[in-house]
């Protein structure tokens, strides 16, 4: 399986950090002016969705948050193109 984005997890674990379900937090986007539903909250986090620059705007503003925390920490001493690979595929086996 490839994966759609790299911040879902990292938005769970924010998200979870800020004391908020799916749901408050699909209702906090809404009320900035993103019309997501929870089910879309779960597909990003779950990283099935795609995530464009303006929507990761409306994730940093609200969830309080800097915007390269989003992003996951690679291993700096392995070539980039190798360590991005293996972040966005999952082993099926």
């Amino acid at each position: 399986m490839v994966y759609k984005n790299v911040v879902g997890r990292l938005v769970a674990r924010i998200r979870y950090d800020r004391s908020l379900s799916q749901a408050g937090l699909a209702r906090e986007l809404q009320k900035a002016g993103w019309d997501i539903s929870r089910s879309e909250v779960s597909k990003i986090e779950g990283r099935i969705r795609e995530v464009k620059d303006w929507q990761m705007m409306f994730l940093v503003r609200v969830l309080d948050a800097r915007h390269e925390s989003f992003y996951p920490k690679l291993d700096e001493k392995e070539r980039f193109s190798d360590a991005f690979h293996k972040l966005m595929h999952k082993k099926t086996s």
